[in-house]
């Protein structure tokens, strides 16, 4: 999520932008302060997509990781399965996260593999 430190300036006499607007970058999960990450390889975006989407209903979301975003998807998990859903454009895996990525994915499969057995 994207919070507005200062708000642009706009000269009263040309209309122009005097002074350009200063913002900090936080993950929308655990509202880390993404200030210092390498935007390709830091964080990450993902964009929701509802069924039958007009442009303006998507939903833009940034994280901070792997694990952020996983647990986004299981706190949204019943929205995911609804009939309102479409679908969700993925962050890259990357040189960087790669390695994230595939933990994250043997986390889910063990759990996925507990939940068979019980």
């Amino acid at each position: 999520m994207r919070k507005i430190i200062t708000e642009a300036e706009i000269c009263e006499c040309c209309g122009k932008i005097s002074k350009h607007e200063e913002y900090a970058e936080f993950c929308d999960v655990c509202e880390k302060d993404l200030g210092g990450f390498n935007r390709i390889h830091g964080y990450m975006n993902f964009t929701w997509f509802p069924h039958n989407y007009p442009p303006n209903e998507t939903e833009k979301y940034t994280v901070c990781g792997w694990k952020c975003f996983f647990k986004w998807i299981e706190e949204h998990k019943d929205r995911i399965l609804s009939d309102e859903f479409n679908f969700i454009s993925m962050p890259s895996i990357n040189d960087t996260n790669a390695k994230e990525f595939f933990e994250w994915c043997n986390i889910l499969f063990q759990k996925m593999k507990t939940e068979e057995e019980e």
